[in-house]
């Protein structure tokens, strides 16, 4: 099936059969954090009626990604709403006690943070792809080993391997980045 732009959508109810049970451990995973397990269902049908009403604009390379990274996201807020946090993961309760921070302090340690992250996206590049898709996997995305184990088509045992080469690697390629500056 495509669209009217002549890109491929697949059959979501397909995909839904295929992957609902991956896509279910995601959102409660997520929603657990904030004591919300109960909304995993309505996440992982918000997602899909989303995705029937909007599909999205560039094609999408793979499905099972795609989805859990989707559900992942929409878990994440369905639980910062439940648990009353406001959009900038702040609670709203606790926004009128805030106590007073030092602006240049907190600016340094943001600078640092954005600097690191800048120096590890340099690196990830050079990592092979099971490694970096390991790392992302577990760390933006929020995936358990079990989940990227089964989107990857290998053991927990060997996901646990990758990590620890994929952490070695972007070790060493900080330190050599680290002789440059």
């Amino acid at each position: 099936m495509t669209d009217s732009q002549g890109r491929r959508i697949p059959d979501l109810a397909a995909l839904y059969d295929q992957h609902g049970e991956a896509l279910l451990r995601v959102a409660t995973y997520n929603l657990q954090k904030f004591g919300a397990a109960h909304l995993a269902s309505d996440a992982i049908n918000e997602v899909f009626k989303r995705l029937i009403e909007f599909p999205p604009e560039e094609d999408v390379l793979n499905w099972e990604s795609y989805l859990v990274r989707v559900v992942r996201n929409k878990a994440i807020d369905m639980g910062k709403r439940e648990a009353g946090h406001d959009r900038r993961g702040q609670h709203a309760a606790s926004e009128a006690s805030v106590s007073p921070v030092d602006p240049f302090e907190a600016f340094e340690t943001e600078y640092d943070v954005a600097r690191a992250i800048g120096n590890v996206n340099r690196v990830l590049p050079a990592l092979p792809d099971l490694e970096r898709h390991v790392l992302l996997a577990l760390y933006r995305d929020g995936m358990a080993s079990k989940d990227v184990a089964e989107v990857l088509g290998v053991t927990p045992g060997r996901v646990s391997q990758l990590k620890k080469q994929a952490v070695q690697h972007v070790y060493e390629g900080l330190q050599a980045l680290g002789g440059e500056s």
